[in-house]
């Protein structure tokens, strides 16, 4: 006879590890996220931000990109940007990075009558949104 837990038991082990991990006492699940750069973004003032015309393609290999959560890690993207975040910076090393909020180009056919929310939110650096604008 096996000695299966029951639903109620396994609801309050559940329970305890969410509560311990909303008090910080231990991580909830270790391992599932990738490796991002522990630092959160700043806000700070918008300053050598280029201005980037809603519409723009951006092209970015996989090292101009960042904070993705729909794309997996390493991948080639092409975005129509709808926003640049510009109070949202952070810099690393002589690099500055944008949040920059768009849909997937051309995978995304959005319908300028039916407008949706960003299908990508990601952190790009402002030379690589330079090079947009002057292509």
């Amino acid at each position: 006879m096996s000695m299966r837990m029951s639903w109620t038991r396994r609801w309050w082990r559940v329970r305890a590890r969410v509560r311990d991990y909303r008090l910080g006492r231990r991580p909830l699940a270790q391992g599932r996220w990738p490796a991002v750069s522990p630092r959160p973004p700043h806000i700070t003032p918008g300053t050598d931000i280029p201005e980037v015309p809603e519409g723009t393609v951006l092209r970015l290999w996989p090292h101009e990109w960042t904070h993705c959560a729909t794309v997996r890690d390493g991948a080639y993207l092409e975005m129509t940007v709808t926003r640049v975040h510009r109070n949202v910076t952070r810099e690393v090393g002589d690099r500055r990075w944008v949040w920059v909020a768009g849909h997937r180009h051309p995978a995304c056919r959005r319908e300028p009558v039916e407008p949706h929310p960003p299908c990508l939110q990601l952190m790009a650096p402002t030379d690589v949104l330079d090079r947009a604008v002057h292509r």
